[in-house]
């Protein structure tokens, strides 16, 4: 007889007797697991004739009670046993249930994970991002660390508790594990883009920049780096740059409707209106639910107007009010100054196709100078315009 079935014997010949005293329900579980992996237990258990139990069980199975357990058993044995499950069973299982948003039952699964491998690198990832997930932070970066202790050279643990250090507002201890998983893996550029975001939010805009430009340089098909870097462009006010990385989003996904708008912004920035009118437009057109930009449109088209206007203004209040028009207007005789006012008057009617409160306000003064105001009030008005 085996070692490992001794243990089994007395159990064995107590079950068949029918005497459980002693056999409690995990016992009993036990020796019926084991009854089911060990062929000759299971013959002896069956082979009645040949050990003494034969007689207690041709006694004590008479009684209804006993030959019901008996009954039972043989029809547990009968049943092929069931493998334990691995590991990597149970994070499976653990991964299945993250994707059904089943936590709690996730998280009480990783711990009989944990309890056959406490040092399943899969199992203590996941386990820190269900923490984190139900917003028990502390504890998921404490999970992260200590998986971090067992795994130093997993750059994915290191990006994980960082990014949780970013989301709780400690970014000196964030910088420290981005700076980790880039000297890990230099050559991953979202790796870039996650310590410049970090960068941008500490408002360290050179740096931010310097990490976009690296994860651009590795991988120049991905747009995210340069809406990054727009984005710095635009808090540096270099707005050239800017409309550069917004175009080159552009190219590689034309549904970007964000690209677009933030291209209108650098250009509205450096006074090109109606280039900024039509990407506010195109982003409408891509997603005409985006309040943001019908304010900015709006905006826009009135800033337009505004500026067209002022150049208007100035263009002929500079020809026709400038300060030596307004001395000889004062000085010289009423024919001379019929003259001028009807120069004055032929100027500001031009002024007058865009009305504005200003150019309202020239048209009334060319109109009703000198006979409504005096001398020195028309020197006042006068000058105000200029």
């Amino acid at each position: 007889m085996k070692a490992e079935c001794e243990k089994f014997e007395l159990d064995l010949t107590d079950y068949a007797r029918g005497d459980i005293t002693f056999l409690d329900k995990t016992a009993q579980e036990n020796l019926i697991n084991h009854l089911r992996q060990c062929p000759e237990c299971l013959k002896d258990f069956f082979d009645w004739e040949d050990i003494l139990a034969t007689q207690a069980y041709e006694t004590h199975s008479k009684t209804p009670e006993s030959k019901q357990r008996i009954d039972r058993l043989i029809e547990q044995l009968k049943t092929p046993a069931q493998k334990a499950p691995t590991v990597e069973e149970l994070v499976d299982k653990v991964y299945a249930l993250i994707n059904e948003d089943k936590f709690p039952e996730a998280l009480a699964l990783l711990g009989r994970a944990l309890e056959i491998d406490p040092q399943n690198i899969n199992a203590l990832y996941y386990k820190g991002y269900i923490l984190k997930y139900l917003g028990r932070n502390e504890e998921a970066i404490s999970a992260y660390s200590q998986a971090i202790s067992l795994h130093p050279e997993r750059d994915s643990l290191y990006l994980s508790r960082g990014r949780l250090y970013a989301f709780t507002k400690r970014p000196e201890l964030a910088l420290l594990d981005f700076n980790k998983i880039i000297e890990l893996k230099p050559e991953k550029f979202n790796y870039y883009i996650y310590r410049g975001e970090l960068y941008y939010s500490i408002e360290m805009l050179p740096k931010a920049e310097k990490d976009f430009s690296r994860a651009i340089e590795l991988e120049p098909k991905d747009d995210r780096a340069y809406a990054k870097r727009g984005l710095v462009y635009l808090e540096l006010q270099k707005y050239k740059q800017a409309i550069v990385d917004f175009t080159k989003i552009i190219e590689i996904s034309p549904d970007d409707f964000r690209a677009y708008y933030y291209r209108a912004m650098a250009y509205r920035e450096k006074g090109d209106f109606s280039s900024a009118i039509k990407d506010f437009e195109n982003a409408l057109k891509i997603q005409p639910s985006f309040p943001e930009v019908r304010s900015a449109l709006k905006l826009a088209k009135l800033e337009e107007k505004n500026t067209s206007q002022r150049r208007a203004t100035v263009h002929y209040a500079r020809r026709a009010l400038t300060l030596k028009m307004v001395n000889e207007y004062l000085k010289q005789d009423n024919k001379r100054l019929r003259n001028e006012n009807k120069l004055l008057k032929e100027l500001v009617q031009k002024a007058m196709e865009r009305p504005t409160q200003q150019y309202i306000y020239l048209g009334e003064l060319s109109e009703k100078t000198p006979a409504l105001f005096g001398k020195e009030e028309r020197s006042e008005r006068l000058k105000g315009l200029l």
